[in-house]
């Protein structure tokens, strides 16, 4: 059985906050991280993968809303995608056209496809001091169990993936694939295999952390207690941060949203606010509009 297997860790320098339902989603952008490209990169990220990473992230969390409706969700799509991708390199026939009709890539070769993704890893290499950004991946095989020499050349090649031959009958194996993890998230998220199963012969792993400093800081003596009105209509009293200042914002059938920059403005976290469920397919809609707007 192959595994592939995601984590995102993502910290933010702030005071006590509650964060419901966040989705961190950098669309038709002109700051380095999208489009563009990063100071000092000469790469140009396919317009094509930009498109097709948007649509895919709005798919995979409407599938989460519909099966997690009553809990705080926070997804990476970039890391699901990044594992998916890694995994289509191995996929053939109709297996191939199913998942690449699920990362919406359908059209573009797979040196296309694998090219663009090694310019997205290379253009979110921050270049702002006051982010850290690390994206790093892995795949762990099973002793014994041989791996396609062209599969291993584009996941190393393309993706920096690190490839490991290890003893799952051993019973540490979960902890040195744990520690690997542990380590490239900066100690953030310490565990993600439990066990391995003896039908288990590969682990294909995507770990993003990321880290900002925002730019324009919220003070600690404006953090005060205010209601926090949950799904249901429960009503739950907790720290509440504030501040003013003039911010990129936008209000939509149903939704508000504002962009708050970190360090250099370069990145930022877009925070949405739905007044209901058709708010999401109305923000959804909105923001698809725009990617196709965009150059």
């Amino acid at each position: 059985m192959l595994h592939f297997l995601s984590k995102s860790s993502v910290k933010a320098r702030s005071t006590k906050a509650l964060v419901a339902s966040v989705i961190a989603l950098i669309v038709c952008s002109n700051l380095a991280l999208t489009r563009g490209r990063a100071k000092g990169s000469t790469n140009q990220v396919d317009n094509r993968l930009t498109a097709a990473t948007s649509r895919f992230s709005f798919k995979l969390y409407d599938q989460i809303l519909k099966q997690r409706t009553d809990n705080n969700t926070f997804v990476s799509p970039a890391s699901v995608m990044l594992a998916l991708a890694m995994t289509y390199n191995g996929a053939g026939g109709t297996t191939r056209e199913a998942m690449a009709r699920a990362l919406e890539i359908e059209g573009m070769s797979l040196e296309d496809v694998n090219r663009a993704f090694a310019d997205l890893k290379s253009t979110l290499t921050p270049t702002d001091p006051k982010i850290q950004i690390k994206i790093a991946n892995s795949l762990w095989a099973r002793n014994g169990f041989v791996l396609n020499p062209a599969f291993i050349k584009r996941n190393k090649q393309h993706y920096g993936a690190e490839i490991t031959s290890l003893d799952f009958s051993d019973p540490a194996a979960p902890d040195t694939i744990n520690a690997w993890v542990n380590r490239n998230t900066e100690g953030k998220i310490q565990k993600i295999v439990d066990q391995i199963k003896p039908d288990d012969v590969l682990f294909l792993i995507n770990a993003i952390y990321f880290k900002g400093q925002w730019q324009f800081e919220f003070k600690k003596e404006n953090t005060k207690p205010d209601v926090f009105r949950l799904a249901g209509g429960e009503r739950k009293e907790v720290p509440m941060m504030s501040r003013s200042g003039s911010y990129f914002y936008y209000k939509g059938k149903g939704f508000q949203a504002v962009a708050l920059p970190y360090g250099t403005g370069t990145v930022s976290m877009y925070v949405s606010y739905l007044t209901s469920r058709p708010a999401w397919t109305s923000l959804s809609k909105t923001l698809h509009l725009r990617i196709g707007t965009c150059g």
